[in-house]
């Protein structure tokens, strides 16, 4: 890149395009004709300067260029200074070393600053943490605070800013979050790990649903609210639940999202058409914790549920176990959908399960008895179909009956109560009549 930068110049200057000897005017030509990181590179590299400040400026820009281009980082001083040493000089490099240490210096002061631990006008204090954090000679370079000040409380004020429009707390540092969010969420995460930030602002951030563990990967604000959906559309086809665990391979950060947006809708955070949307979806409201349920956990809950209420059709806000009746509703969506495997629809065809009964009233048995005896007083004997119309779900649940009584799962009382209703036990197939 610097030999393409030497080459233009080299080239335009014998064709009068550009004068070699107006520095600036070279610098503007490469930067508008090749690229800006051109042009920083050949700047350090070839014009070194021979005064102190030629110099200094000479291993400023040439270390932006090599930031640009990807070379270093930032925060990579060590070898920041050696390249310039190795491109340059080492009186460049030795000029540069007092900047950069400057840069961290007031770097850390203003970490202190936002954490609470020290006041911008305490210079003595400040001094005398940078001393101990870094060096005695990085704390001889902090002079006064200069810019605007940042406090703990703003912090979390715009933290919590964040979190309410973005359902997460990972900040990206390259965005347009406040200045410097990011970078301080990024601290704030490493205190806690060495152990540097108090119980109270520990527990303060937790309040807020704070992620510790989220420190690397992508940016979650690059996962939009669509992108959030999706994952979560994925994870309940998969496991027919809403209930995402935070600490599993689901996407990154997808369990902490889906406990903000509960936290959200609580309070009154969440707006009317997001919440309609995970509502289609079958999204738990309050299932925040508990054990994450397998298939065969729920068909077990079911199958339990089918013996007692001689039916399918679980309510979704009983004494039903948890998230029972979601998981219900989702299993009927996920069969018009073509998202169920043909051995799991078998199944639960096999219990006798309602695919069309997705609304109405929840039947006690006595209101099926009075049903009944309203089917057999009409039409002489008491093989419902299941597909007529007859009150919904009473051919289903007639055909649980039979095969409750087969199981021996049906009490001696309500056998008798049927038998008196002349009720035809070994009828398990419906006529037409």
């Amino acid at each position: 890149m610097k030999g393409a930068a030497k080459d233009l110049l080299n080239k335009d200057a014998a064709l009068g395009f550009v004068d070699k000897d107006n520095s600036d005017k070279c610098f503007e030509y490469i930067k508008k004709n090749l690229s800006e990181e051109h042009a920083s590179l050949w700047w350090g590299c070839h014009l070194g300067g021979t005064t102190t400040g030629e110099m200094r400026r000479a291993a400023i820009q040439h270390r932006k260029g090599l930031i640009i281009l990807g070379v270093i980082e930032e925060d990579d001083h060590e070898e920041c200074l050696d390249m310039v040493e190795q491109d340059l000089s080492k009186q460049h490099s030795n000029l540069l070393r007092p900047i950069l240490m400057r840069e961290v210096a007031y770097e850390t002061f203003r970490e202190l600053i936002s954490l609470g631990n020290v006041n911008k006008d305490d210079l003595q204090k400040a001094r005398k943490l940078v001393a101990t954090l870094l060096s005695e000679a990085h704390a001889n370079l902090i002079t006064g605070y200069f810019g605007t000040l940042t406090t703990w409380d703003d912090r979390i004020t715009q933290l919590q800013a964040f979190i309410d429009e973005n359902e997460h707390a990972n900040v990206p540092q390259n965005t347009n979050t406040p200045a410097g969010l990011g970078s301080w969420v990024k601290n704030i995460r490493q205190y806690k790990k060495k152990g540097k930030l108090s119980a109270e602002k520990i527990h303060q951030l937790n309040s807020m649903g704070f992620e510790w563990g989220v420190t690397k990967g992508p940016n979650l604000t690059t996962w939009t609210w669509d992108d959030r959906i999706t994952q979560l559309q994925a994870f309940i086809d998969e496991n027919e639940h809403a209930n995402v665990p935070q600490n599993t391979n689901t996407p990154a950060g997808l369990g902490i999202w889906v406990m903000n947006i509960r936290q959200n809708k609580k309070e009154g955070k969440l707006s009317a058409e997001k919440i309609h949307q995970l509502n289609n979806m079958g999204f738990e409201w309050g299932v925040t914790k508990g054990p994450n349920l397998t298939w065969d956990d729920r068909i077990t809950q079911l199958q339990a549920f089918i013996d007692e209420n001689e039916h399918a059709n679980v309510p979704q806000n009983t004494n039903t176990p948890a998230g029972l009746g979601i998981w219900v509703k989702n299993i009927r969506q996920y069969k018009k959908k073509g998202k169920l495997s043909a051995e799991k629809i078998h199944q639960l065809n096999s219990m006798g399960f309602e695919w069309g009964v997705t609304k109405g009233p929840n039947l006690t048995w006595d209101d099926r008895i009075t049903q009944l005896q309203a089917f057999i007083d009409e039409n002489e004997h008491a093989n419902v179909p299941q597909n007529t119309n007859t009150p919904a779900g009473l051919g289903i649940w007639v055909m649980h009956i039979r095969q409750n009584m087969k199981k021996g799962k049906l009490s001696v009382e309500k056998i008798h109560q049927l038998n008196s209703m002349g009720f035809e036990w070994g009828v398990a197939v419906a006529l037409s009549r």
